[in-house]
């Protein structure tokens, strides 16, 4: 459990997936605080509008996806469907 908001501001929740689905879930963490890096192979997802940090990266490419995340301080890997499973373990 996170100990303050400052600690909640460095540090990214990964969402793997940026389909319509997402958005609300994308504004209740928001809503609690957290940041959202949203991962989506299409640069016009919904999720792309409304993420504190989008990258247009096919989550599918574990390596790929992974060598870009080591920029970033994460908390934690959300995948969005079943694509993301995989990914998200690796």
């Amino acid at each position: 459990m996170l100990k303050s908001t400052e600690e909640k501001r460095n540090n990214f929740l990964v969402v793997l997936g940026g389909g319509a689905m997402v958005v609300p879930a994308l504004r209740h963490l928001q809503k609690n605080g957290f940041l959202c890096l949203v991962l989506d192979r299409n640069k016009e997802s919904p999720a792309s509008k409304i993420a504190d940090l989008f990258l247009n990266i096919d989550f599918s490419d574990s390596k790929k996806a992974i060598n870009e995340l080591r920029k970033y301080n994460l908390l934690g890997v959300i995948p969005t469907n079943d694509f993301g499973v995989i990914p998200a373990a690796r």
